[in-house]
């Protein structure tokens, strides 16, 4: 493996019926992130739920909460570090996934 190169396993059994015109709706910043990020669903449904699996495809956390449509919340990444896979579940299914980097 080339040094710098990035590996990300076990991505298949998280990421789901992933639609990327749903996934370009949510906004999460700062990405990179110190401690906190905040998502923004701009979408018409409502998160319910968000799992955060590392680059090994172990789940790190998982959040049930509710995100409705042009709202935000903050999550903190307190134990994360690296690179994450955030897999986001709306409440009519559908399901995305962002990558978010900790340092």
């Amino acid at each position: 493996m080339q040094e710098g190169l990035f590996v990300i396993k076990g991505l298949d059994e998280i990421s789901g019926d992933t639609d990327v015109l749903v996934s370009n709706q949510v906004d999460i910043f700062p990405n990179p992130a110190y401690a906190n990020i905040t998502i923004t669903n701009n979408y018409t449904a409502s998160i319910n739920s968000i799992t955060s699996v590392n680059n090994l495809g172990q789940i790190m956390n998982q959040w049930k909460l509710e995100i409705p449509e042009n709202q935000s919340r903050s999550i903190n990444l307190d134990g994360f570090k690296g690179i994450n896979i955030l897999r986001i579940t709306f409440n009519n299914g559908k399901v995305i996934t962002h990558k978010i980097v900790k340092f």
